[in-house]
């Protein structure tokens, strides 16, 4: 048994997986005296405002100019015969980064239009005093919140390889059943994670330990938008406290699991220095 040291932080089944973004401060949506259930007007507006504010630094750091000409480039490049016979791994890639460039202009273009509904909406139940209008304003302001919000998690996604697919390896470590227990809950977790984000997750190996629903190690491969900058958090070591299924006594029984991640790389992303090579 792989053993893996003890400078680990507690966790007891709840993901890591999203980075840590400072949350920001929201407004929120008073109930108005003559509409129960709905907004304040001047509350609304507040809310809009900030959400307008969000979408501008949004836009300005994701320069949708010089995105569109980069698309046009990859599109014509694309377009060429030439481009299919060079090797597979590198058109897939182009074709990924052509598409996360084409879904940046699409949700940059949805921030404008769920800001301007929410806007004439707004208007427009002021005039007439419809709570239609005054809610079709709160359902676009929240998307646009939730937007900004995904938005914001994925651009600090900006190292090297987070966008890359990911590796994972979970092998149980110190702790006997527990710890074979408490890898297969990691890799139910992981893979019920990648299935809400709708990645795909495969498993590429599985070691089953002496009992039924324990293992000894596993490997999935995940394939999404970004896997590896949100998953990258959970490499090291996780331990597990609890009182022991498998302990006739009921005491508390500290069980420990591995996990590695790697971003998976194509051929031409990976380059080796001269002096690396031997003579």
């Amino acid at each position: 048994m792989r053993h893996w040291p003890v400078a680990c932080s507690l966790l007891a089944c709840v993901s890591r997986m999203r980075p840590v973004v400072r949350p920001r401060p929201r407004l929120r949506l008073l109930a108005s005296s003559a509409s129960v259930g709905l907004p304040d007007a001047s509350a609304l507006q507040r809310s809009l405002d900030t959400e307008r504010a969000r979408m501008e630094q949004a836009l300005q750091k994701l320069k949708a100019d010089n995105v569109r000409e980069v698309v046009a480039e990859l599109e014509h490049d694309v377009s060429q015969e030439a481009f299919y016979q060079q090797p597979e791994a590198q058109t897939r890639s182009v074709l990924q980064r052509l598409q996360r460039l084409k879904d940046s202009l699409d949700a940059a273009e949805n921030w404008q239009s769920l800001a301007e509904t929410a806007e004439i909406a707004l208007q427009l139940g002021a005039e007439s005093q419809d709570d239609a209008f005054v809610q079709e304003a709160v359902d676009s302001v929240r998307q646009l919140q939730q937007q900004m919000d995904a938005w914001e998690v994925t651009a600090t996604l900006d190292r090297p390889y987070d966008a890359f697919p990911a590796r994972v390896i979970i092998i149980a470590g110190a702790g006997g059943d527990d710890a074979a227990e408490w890898a297969n809950m990691l890799l139910k977790m992981y893979t019920r994670y990648a299935e809400r984000r709708g990645w795909t997750c495969t498993l590429i190996d599985k070691v089953d330990a002496e009992v039924a629903g324990t293992i000894r190690s596993a490997e999935i491969e995940v394939h999404g938008d970004f896997a590896y900058g949100y998953l990258q958090s959970e490499h090291g070591t996780h331990r597990l406290v609890r009182i022991s299924p498998y302990n006739g006594g009921n005491k508390r029984q500290t069980s420990f699991a591995g996990v590695e991640v790697s971003p998976i790389l194509n051929e031409e992303d990976i380059s080796v220095k001269g002096s690396f090579v031997a003579s």
